[in-house]
């Protein structure tokens, strides 16, 4: 019996729009004769046609396909519409309703009636490719899954022979969105992506690998026209660009193998390619590595490495060791603490760099033992320093394999307890990644450390994946800015301003400054007069072993106080007071503390008494960090922001206040003080001025009677 579909519905306009009901894409209806479509009305809103039935179809239809495609779907309707083939199924960009242009699949057949020599009718669907996990919704490029299928397509019907692909990656785009916000770093991807599309020539085709990575498949190509490819893409980045008002600029980093020299299979393909991308990142960035079979020894390396070191950890950590860097007050360069560095040598190869052998002992799944020793090291050591100096700290680096580790934080509490050493003398170092994890039992292990009294410092902050606004939601107590940051700050005003914005919003949020890298007395200046509160690198000292560190360093904490950028101010100032006119004014000078503040609550001026009081490095930090120079409460259990809000208004309002007041310096030393508040005239309005009385003097003669 045939079937009759008007047996099964009650009529075509009611299957249309069920059938278009039921499935995820986009249901369509052609009549080529009268040049009309119709489309289903999830089609209508999502790509902002007015009404379902829409005249002059083919024209109307084109203009809303990116123009990178229009040209080849344009063809492929042309075969259609006379019959050349049966069925079609083409991939390309449609613009939707949001002026965004996304990845559709359309499939579908034609009706020819017979005896007709040319097709009536066609009926097919549009499927959003996004949905499926082939497009990358944030640049709208399809994903590496695609494109691995595309190759393995092409080797299996022997087209692959010529092809290749220049794997790239965008270098440090992380600061972007730190500096900024995730949100602008993807609309700037979205905005470089469209604009280097264009830039490619005919028969290449660019995916999102993953974050920050790219990957151009190149058809009918050679050395040659990739490395004039990846120079193209390398001159249109290379100038700085703006995006609603924001500046920004960036390199990339390239990776090409061709199919001839990678094997039959895209694992192959894929894989040379991120070999030559990773020896262009090591070789300073901002250049493109071709792969070559001389390459994969380095692989075989890496193999016999870590057989070596799996030997290592079953052996008693044979060939491990931890040296040791001092961490300096910024301003005196007093040692305060040192941070504990892992080290191997190994007795094939020698001495491994950390940036080689960490990563393979986190891979393997060896970082948490080798770890767990290290931090047993470097307690035991400190254990014995604190003895000699009792201000000292130990900083211990841990990856995030270790803080995800069952019992993690139970253990560093219980090496502490056998080994002997309080809590407040162990920093622990965490990179961005373990900050911004989103794991509870992360979130968890870092608050359980930090309850315990072990304070945690965000290592190499501006590389990783906070931003400046999430500084105050971070668990933290330290954070150490990158030395990268450091090596350039005198001529790269992008790394002077983000040095200088994150020292004050750390001191905003209460969390203090470490600067790495520093290798110069310049440099040491610099971040001096940002109010950074320590600092490490090699100006002061390399990493020593524990003998020549207690040696030379914990017996002798003051050894670089000399070469200090306080001692420096004071050669300057003492050039200065040469000036004898000067120095009589300076000497006349009455050595009161004062401070002053205007009608909007702002502190606005110091003099160089209040400086001297709370021991800081000039009238800048004053001003700075004003707020950490009360503690959060005072004596009397209230607020020091409301009572001092309420103090500065009795004083507008009635002309002057006497009343105590509990200050206290940077490092938390009490200062017991007397505050007047006296309102002046001052331009057009008022001015408060107050004047500090130390009231040490008074409670140590009492104390003496």
């Amino acid at each position: 019996m045939e079937m009759n579909i008007h047996d099964f519905v009650p009529s075509l306009e009611f299957l249309y729009d069920a059938v278009a009901d039921s499935i995820m894409g986009y249901l369509y209806l052609a009549d080529i004769r009268s040049d009309r479509i119709c489309i289903s009305e999830k089609a209508r809103q999502d790509f902002g046609f007015s009404e379902r039935v829409i005249e002059n179809a083919r024209e109307t239809w084109l203009a809303r396909i990116h123009p990178r495609d229009r040209g080849r779907i344009d063809e492929s309707i042309s075969q259609l519409y006379c019959g050349h083939k049966q069925t079609f199924d083409d991939e390309f960009q449609m613009r939707a309703t949001s002026g965004r242009y996304f990845w559709v699949r359309a499939r579908g057949r034609i009706y020819q009636p017979p005896g007709m020599d040319k097709p009536t009718h066609v009926i097919g669907i549009l499927e959003n490719l996004e949905q499926d996990g082939e497009v990358d919704r944030v640049t709208g490029l399809h994903t590496s899954d695609r494109c691995r299928r595309v190759v393995e397509s092409l080797i299996a019907h022997g087209q692959a022979q010529q092809c290749g692909i220049l794997l790239f990656n965008i270098d440090d785009f992380t600061r972007i969105n730190m500096l900024y916000s995730h949100a602008f770093g993807d609309m700037v991807l979205r905005t470089v992506i469209q604009e280097l599309q264009a830039l490619l020539p005919e028969g290449a085709d660019l995916y999102r690998l993953n974050g920050d990575q790219f990957l151009v498949l190149c058809r009918a190509c050679n050395h040659a026209k990739m490395r004039e490819l990846f120079e193209c893409l390398q001159e249109y980045v290379r100038h700085p660009r703006s995006l609603d008002g924001i500046s920004y600029q960036f390199s990339i980093s390239g990776g090409v193998a061709m199919f001839a020299d990678s094997g039959p299979d895209w694992a192959g393909l894929l894989r040379n390619a991120v070999l030559a991308m990773r020896q262009a990142k090591k070789s300073g960035k901002n250049r493109l590595k071709i792969f070559c079979p001389s390459m994969l020894p380095s692989t075989l390396h890496e193999q016999k490495l870590i057989q070596e070191l799996s030997q290592s950890v079953a052996r008693g950590f044979e060939g491990f060791y931890l040296v040791y860097q001092p961490i300096c007050t910024a301003d005196s360069l007093r040692l305060v603490g040192a941070e504990a560095l892992l080290r191997y040598e190994s007795p094939e190869f020698g001495r491994i760099r950390p940036d080689s052998f960490v990563p393979l002992l986190e891979r393997e799944g060896l970082m948490s033992d080798v770890g767990m020793w290290a931090f047993r090291q470097a307690v035991s050591v400190c254990k014995t320093w604190v003895e000699q100096l009792p201000e000292f700290t130990m900083n211990v680096n841990v990856s995030l394999y270790q803080s995800l580790g069952d019992g993690f934080s139970q253990r560093v509490f219980q090496t502490l307890n056998e080994i002997g050493l309080p809590p407040e003398h162990l920093v622990l170092e965490l990179t961005e990644s373990c900050f911004a994890d989103e794991e509870s039992g992360v979130a968890q292990t870092l608050s359980t450390l930090r309850a315990g009294g072990i304070r945690l410092a965000i290592d190499d902050f501006g590389t990783g994946y906070s931003s400046l606004g999430r500084l105050q939601q971070l668990p933290s107590d330290i954070v150490k800015i990158d030395r990268s940051f450091i090596t350039s700050i005198h001529n790269n005003s992008y790394n002077y301003n983000f040095v200088k914005a994150v020292i004050a919003l750390c001191h905003n949020a209460g969390l203090r400054v470490c600067v790495e890298g520093i290798e110069t007395q310049d440099e040491l200046r610099t971040v001096n007069n940002l109010y950074a509160d320590t600092c490490q690198g090699y100006y002061t000292s390399k990493p020593l072993d524990a003998d020549t560190f207690a040696r030379e360093l914990i017996a002798h904490p003051d050894c670089f106080a000399p070469r200090s950028a306080r001692a420096d101010k004071q050669e300057r100032n003492n050039t200065m007071l040469s000036d004898s006119d000067l120095l009589r004014t300076m000497m006349n000078a009455t050595p009161l503390s004062i401070n002053v503040w205007n009608e909007k609550f702002e502190n606005m001026a110091c003099n160089t008494a209040v400086v001297e009081l709370f021991d800081l490095r000039d009238e800048g930090e004053y001003l700075e960090r004003f707020f950490e120079l009360s503690p959060p409460c005072q004596p009397d259990g209230r607020p020091s922001s409301e009572v001092a809000y309420e103090k500065i208004s009795q004083a507008f309002r009635e002309g002057r206040t006497v009343f105590p007041w509990m200050h206290q310096k940077l490092d938390g030393t009490p200062i017991p003080a007397e505050i007047t508040l006296v309102r002046m005239p001052y331009q057009k309005g008022y001015i408060v001025a107050g004047y500090t009385r130390d009231l040490r003097p008074q409670e140590n003669s009492s104390k003496t009677e």
